[in-house]
């Protein structure tokens, strides 16, 4: 790998391609329940803002080569993050309530918190919190690259 080469560390989380199946599935199942046009169109935009804030929050791509870290958000209006690792003075994190592996001091236990947590404590002095929606075993694949996943 070169050093300015990106790894594509974590992928899109599957809720992201599930919503459009979703949408589908509702868009078809109300059609039969000959319900008007805007009562559909309301009622797949409540969905699309629910599905959004419960498991989309913060979906993203996380690229790594040596020299820096990329989250590159699938929302636009979530500025993409970059970090060169020589900044990086030490790493933590914390968990999505449905992360089972994890210790119970490491995972958070609200019901609506979808997404971890990488907590980057700069050389500066200044913790910067980033958080990720990855797949499921992608965000513990980040932490072994960096070194940073307990055992």
């Amino acid at each position: 790998m070169s050093r300015n080469e990106f790894i594509l560390f974590a992928k899109k989380p599957l809720a992201f391609y599930s919503c459009f199946i979703s949408v589908f599935l509702i868009i078809f199942f109300l059609f039969f329940k000959e319900w008007g046009i805007q009562d559909v169109l309301l009622f797949i935009l409540v969905f699309l803002f629910a599905y959004y804030y419960l498991f989309l929050r913060y979906a993203c791509e996380v690229y790594v080569n040596d020299n820096s870290i990329r989250v590159h958000y699938i929302a636009p209006w979530i500025p993409d993050i970059s970090i060169t690792k020589n900044s990086i003075d030490s790493i933590d994190y914390i968990v999505s309530f449905w992360d089972m592996e994890s210790s119970y001091k490491k995972s958070r236990n609200f019901k609506n918190v979808c997404y971890d947590t990488l907590i980057l404590s700069k050389a500066d002095g200044n913790i910067e919190e980033i958080n990720i929606n990855t797949r499921y075993f992608y965000f513990h694949k980040l932490l072994n690259y960096l070194g940073m996943h307990e055992r």
